[in-house]
C-alpha cells in the first residue's frame, strides 16, 4: 500500500535531518549513495534505471527505512516507533483498558498500562494476546 504525503514529508524530513549530519563527513554525491542504500536495504523496489526512490515506500518498508536513518545513521534508538507500535497492537487484541491496567498492577507494579516502557510492553502483548485468546474460546 502506497504511503501517504504526511508519511512521505516524514521520511523526507528524518533523511533531511541525516543529510545534514552526513554532510560533516561526505559530499553530496556519497550522501546520495547512502540514501540508495537505505532505501535498497529498507526492501524499496528499484526503477528501471535501477535507482531507489522514496516515493516507491510502502507502510513497513517506510517504518524500517526511518528505523534504519535513525539508529545506523543518527544514533537515535528506535523505542517510540516500538512503543506506539505495541500499544497499537495490545489496543487491537480488543481488550478493556482497566482489564489491562489490572494486569500491570500484577506483572509490573504500574497504574496505567500506556505508560510502561517499551520492554514491558512487549510482555504485556503477549500476556494480553494470550488472555484475549482464552477468552475468545469460552
Amino acid at each position: 500500500m502506497k504511503i501517504s504525503q504526511a508519511q512521505l514529508r516524514k521520511f523526507h524530513a528524518t533523511w533531511n535531518e541525516a543529510g545534514k549530519f552526513l554532510l560533516k563527513t561526505m559530499n553530496k554525491a556519497e550522501i546520495e549513495e547512502e540514501k540508495q542504500e537505505v532505501l535498497r536495504l529498507a526492501g524499496v523496489m528499484p526503477d528501471n534505471a535501477g535507482r531507489y526512490s522514496s516515493k516507491r515506500l510502502t507502510g513497513s518498508k517506510l517504518s524500517t527505512a526511518l528505523d534504519l536513518i535513525e539508529t545506523t545513521i543518527l544514533g537515535k534508538p528506535n523505542q517510540k516507533r516500538r512503543t506506539e507500535g505495541l500499544v497499537f497492537q495490545i489496543k487491537n487484541l480488543g481488550l478493556d483498558g482497566s482489564y489491562l491496567d489490572a494486569i500491570c498492577r500484577d506483572r509490573f507494579s504500574a497504574e496505567n498500562w500506556q505508560e510502561i516502557g517499551a520492554d514491558n510492553l512487549q510482555k504485556l502483548f503477549y500476556t494480553a494476546k494470550t488472555r484475549a485468546r482464552q477468552m475468545a474460546t469460552i
